[in-house]
């Protein structure tokens, strides 16, 4: 499917300018500095080759993108140093802001991709259902109110006809008669006046109404959209620092997303092996509850149902897309939603998360980021050896 997006004159302009600007830089390479002595004996650094003749030394410098990179991971552990594998953890999960409102994620590669769960960022087909119901229903009513209107409009047209009627008879008697009528010719006339002024604020109530229904249509159409189609998402690290994520992808199977923070060394949470966890293990759930930031619940394993893993920890709204670890720190599961009897009020009931190696069976990117980690890993220890 084509997408068109719609961009401002002058922003299209400068966008524009800018992939001219970006196509006519020379690339990123190696940068030769050139080291010798002047006429006075004084050494000269330059990056434009000398004269002949003069005797010169030079330097290969690479230019170095981790200059550029933030380590976000030294800087959490280094603020908050954790002294467990548990509180390490922590500084791995963030909270994800969108327009939907708020839940959790965490990294999982220290080159920045992180997890969610996909009805954290894109719109949940129930609750979509839900709300298209309530407007449907609302704009039900709207067209009832307005038969009904248009009915007592008619009415009062019908009852004004009979008014100008009886006030052409009431004109037509003698003094004593219309003396004898005026309580009567009063109390119609009265009565008719009341029920025009009902009809008329019956009528700019329901406008209101309208307006009001039309109004919010429109904001939740545009929200929807927006939602829809939104690449880029704010994430809020441990200690309150806001980052900017990208979509890479999202899975059609599993309530999962999978999103990207470009140019940072994060921490993040090693993905448990072979489904290390079992009834009455102990776990530990994190993220951003509530509207808060970095909370914990901790309870043990309940059930396990296929790709999912039911617990009895405390699971709340703003607690989706946060991990499920064990006792070493390992992520076993994405927490997804509480599983509650109907007459609990949504207080009482079971977490339900989804089994963390469904991850890189969803996700190829973060299958293939997850290899190189463990290939460098391994490279490291053979250096150390």
């Amino acid at each position: 499917m084509i997408r068109l997006l719609m961009v401002p004159t002058c922003a299209a302009t400068f966008l524009l300018s800018l992939v001219i600007a970006l196509s006519v830089l020379p690339a990123i390479g190696w940068a030769q500095i050139y080291k010798y002595q002047d006429a006075t004996g004084k050494w000269q650094f330059t990056d434009k080759p000398p004269q002949a003749g003069q005797e010169v030394k030079i330097y290969s410098e690479k230019s170095n993108k981790k200059r550029l990179e933030k380590n976000v991971k030294k800087t959490l552990e280094r603020k908050f140093k954790p002294l467990s594998a548990i509180e390490k953890a922590t500084t791995a999960v963030v909270k994800v802001q969108t327009t939907l409102g708020s839940g959790s994620g965490f990294f999982v590669s220290q080159d920045g991709f992180l997890v969610t769960n996909r009805h954290v960022i894109r719109p949940a087909k129930l609750a979509t259902a839900d709300i298209e119901k309530t407007f449907f229903q609302a704009e039900g009513n709207l067209i009832k109110s307005r038969k009904l209107l248009a009915t007592k409009r008619a009415q009062l047209a019908k009852n004004q006809r009979r008014l100008t009627d009886y006030v052409r008879y009431f004109e037509g008697l003698s003094d004593s008669e219309q003396a004898q009528e005026r309580r009567a010719y009063n109390k119609k006339i009265k009565s008719h006046a009341s029920n025009r002024q009902a009809i008329e604020r019956f009528s700019a109530r329901l406008k209101s109404e309208a307006s009001e229904l039309g109004a919010a249509r429109s904001r939740y159409n545009l929200r929807h959209s927006n939602t829809m189609l939104a690449q880029q998402f704010t994430i809020i690290l441990k200690d309150d620092t806001p980052l900017n994520a990208r979509l890479v992808a999202l899975s059609d199977r599993y309530d999962l997303a999978l999103l990207k923070v470009d140019g940072h060394t994060t921490p993040f949470i090693p993905i448990a092996k072979n489904n290390i966890y079992r009834q009455g293990h102990e776990v530990f759930a994190i993220g951003s509850p509530l509207g808060n930031t970095d909370y914990m619940t901790s309870g043990i394993i309940t059930s396990l149902k296929r790709d999912q893993i039911v617990i009895d920890a405390q699971i709340l709204p703003g607690n989706s897309g946060g991990p499920l670890i064990n006792s070493q720190g390992l992520v076993i599961g994405i927490n997804i939603w509480k599983l509650v009897a109907n007459d609990s009020k949504g207080l009482d009931g079971f977490g339900v998360a989804i089994a963390a190696d469904r991850l890189l069976s969803e996700f190829g990117q973060l299958r293939a980021a997850i290899a190189t980690l463990r290939q460098r890993s391994e490279s490291l220890l053979e250096e150390q050896v």
